[in-house]
């Protein structure tokens, strides 16, 4: 034997120190501690030391040192976070260490916990990995905190990950160690994606939802969803997407009708409507102006529209439905810790500063996902899923009498087809092929996927968590979505019919409702200061004036929180490239961007609030 098991004593002193700073780590040294490992070290011919379990050898025999060396050999620094997968070879630790900047954020994944006792009885490199700050450990017991952790880092500060892979180790879990690289590269791909989103549309979202707030209420909460918690408690509820499949689905809907609560995506409210079926509400989540297409030349005199605050003034002031109800989008992470943390989206914390909580909903990123969580918050335990294809069910993305087939009409010819459009469009997608409905194979798509995996882990999660939960999916056709209850026709056929007092009683409570734009002397003082920096420093070329606006506005950022948006994105790329910047372009560039940005939001908020305005605030 070539290693031999540390004094007690020295386990003991760190053990208590890791478990200081990394608490989530005391469950699994407590394990090691107990566990009896079947690892065997043997001398290597060339140098060091190999490990053999249950009779097979954990990594190279002859030079396992050199071995270690080679999978590190290419990589240059940089600030990316490193992965490990597998760490069978005693000489990965030390020299993944090594390679790493500090405070680089170092994760080893490795599942053999016997390994893992082995290290902690005998390895002191071990031990000093666990002690370096953003250095982690996961295995299959702690995966959940893996993702959640992930999920948690500012995306804008990481330049990307690397996955070192050793592959002896893999080959002894292959599955398991597949599924995971696949989930940490849709996992970053994914965040991405959304950091890319919210630089283009998150000072929309500010602009729109501190314009929208001329429409709360500082008392009356009644068009908030916060006053409608479990209202609908006990009552079914059909989630209506837009997808191609939706047109084969009017049977079912007819009969959904009697028995359940008819929320639609702001998508597909014109195919139903031509179908004849009315839903009794309808979800807005998009802040774009495109949206108002979706519900142009509709009668929803008789139909609540629930809508996330950002969507766009002008539909506020175009469209008048029986009632509007306005939430919020947040995001719960979890980190490695187990703490739980939040983010809204900006401008609502300032708003809730002023107008009190406006009820936040964990959207999975689309218009379907946002309904799904808002029907739970309104007490539906039973939820019918019908037109929510999330693939390209026969090379088509959305069902027909959509706007954008009202669109498309205006254009077609002899030549350029419906069906040419289509293909067109679905060719530029790059595609995966998933399981089908009524095919063995469909065309999805990352964004469709990560929709389809939202499904599948919430319906997983809530059955966890309540027995109670049944989510069927009776979409005609599209991808299979995992997890999901199964029910026939005939047994809906058999499901009671609904008593509408409690949908009625709603429907009044927010008819007498007359809106009423209100004044917030708050936002206005907003305003007001905004207003001012920019009429002081509009059209200079002076670069010390340049630099003391931004540095005022920093000032005003410090009395307003959520207004640093308008500075996030040219910061976040001067952050990335300040290695390439002189210090006067960096002046320039955050002066122009920011100039831009104010004046558009001002422009914004008093073109939808000319009434509000008085002469004091200019």
């Amino acid at each position: 034997m070539l290693k031999e098991s540390l004094s007690e004593e020295y386990l003991l002193t760190i053990k208590n120190r890791i478990i200081q700073i990394k608490p989530y780590l005391k469950e699994f040294i407590t394990l090691w501690e107990n566990l009896n490992d079947s690892i065997a070290p043997y001398p290597a011919k060339k140098s060091g030391y190999f490990l053999n379990y249950q009779g097979k050898k954990l990594c190279s025999s002859i030079d396992p040192v050199q071995e270690a060396k080679r999978i590190f050999e290419h990589y240059k620094t940089s600030n990316k976070i490193l992965f490990l997968l597998g760490a069978g070879n005693p000489y990965l630790i030390p020299n993944l260490l090594l390679i790493r900047n500090n405070n680089q954020i170092t994760i080893l994944i490795e599942n053999n916990l016997e390994l893992l006792a082995f290290y902690w009885k005998t390895n002191p490199d071990f031990h000093q990995y666990l002690l370096t700050p953003n250095c982690h450990f996961f295995c299959s017991k702690n995966l959940f905190y893996l993702w959640n952790y992930l999920n948690s880092l500012k995306i804008e500060k990481l330049q990307g990950h690397i996955i070192f892979k050793h592959l002896p180790s893999i080959q002894r879990e292959k599955e398991f160690y597949q599924i995971i690289e696949e989930k940490i590269h849709i996992l970053f791909k994914s965040n991405f994606s959304s950091l890319l989103t919210k630089f283009e549309f998150e000072t929309l979202w500010f602009n729109n939802i501190i314009t929208n707030s001329s429409f709360l209420s500082k008392t009356n909460y009644i068009n908030r969803l916060n006053y409608y918690k479990d209202f609908f408690s006990g009552i079914p509820f059909v989630i209506i997407g837009a997808g191609p499949s939706l047109k084969y689905s009017f049977d079912i809907l007819k009969i959904l009708q009697k028995k359940a609560f008819l929320f639609s995506t702001d998508t597909a409210l014109k195919p139903l409507l031509k179908m004849g079926i009315q839903p009794d509400a309808v979800h807005i989540l998009d802040a774009q102006i495109h949206t108002y297409f979706h519900l142009r030349g509709v009668n929803v005199k008789n139909i609540v529209i629930f809508a996330d605050l950002v969507i766009h003034p002008f539909i506020l002031k175009t469209i008048h439905p029986l009632g509007w109800i306005f939430s919020s989008t947040i995001r719960y992470h979890i980190n490695h810790e187990g703490k739980i943390q939040i983010e809204k989206t900006k401008g609502i914390v300032l708003l809730e500063q002023i107008l009190g909580e406006i009820q936040g909903i964990q959207s999975g990123g689309s218009v379907s996902t946002s309904a799904f969580e808002i029907a739970r918050y309104l007490g539906a335990k039973h939820i019918f899923l019908i037109g929510m294809d999330l693939c390209w069910t026969n090379r088509q993305l959305h069902c027909v009498d959509t706007h954008h087939y009202e669109k498309w009409y205006t254009i077609i010819n002899r030549i350029n087809t419906l069906e040419n459009i289509n293909e067109n469009i679905f060719q530029k997608r790059i595609k995966v092929p998933v399981k089908g409905i009524r095919k063995a194979l469909n065309y999805g798509d990352h964004v469709l996927n990560l929709y389809k995996s939202w499904f599948e882990e919430t319906a997983l999660e809530l059955k966890e968590i309540n027995p109670e939960y049944k989510i069927y999916n009776l979409t005609y056709d599209g991808s299979y979505i995992e997890n999901m209850d199964s029910i026939s026709i005939k047994e809906i056929q058999e499901l009671p019919d609904l008593d509408k007092k409690r949908i009625y009683e709603f429907k009044n409570r927010i008819k007498n409702q007359h809106y009423i734009l209100q004044q917030h002397k708050e936002i206005l003082k907003l305003i007001k200061h905004i207003n001012t920096l920019v009429y002081d420093f509009k059209n200079t070329d002076h670069l010390e004036k340049k630099e003391l606006f931004y540095n005022k506005f920093k000032n005003l950022c410090n009395q307003y929180i959520d207004l640093d948006v308008f500075i996030h994105r040219v910061d976040t790329y001067i952050e990335r490239n300040k290695e390439k910047l002189t210090e006067e372009r960096i002046i320039h560039l955050r002066y122009e961007n920011l100039m831009k940005e104010l004046k558009r939001f001002l422009k914004h908020y008093i073109s939808f609030n000319t009434s509000l305005i008085h002469s004091d605030v200019f």
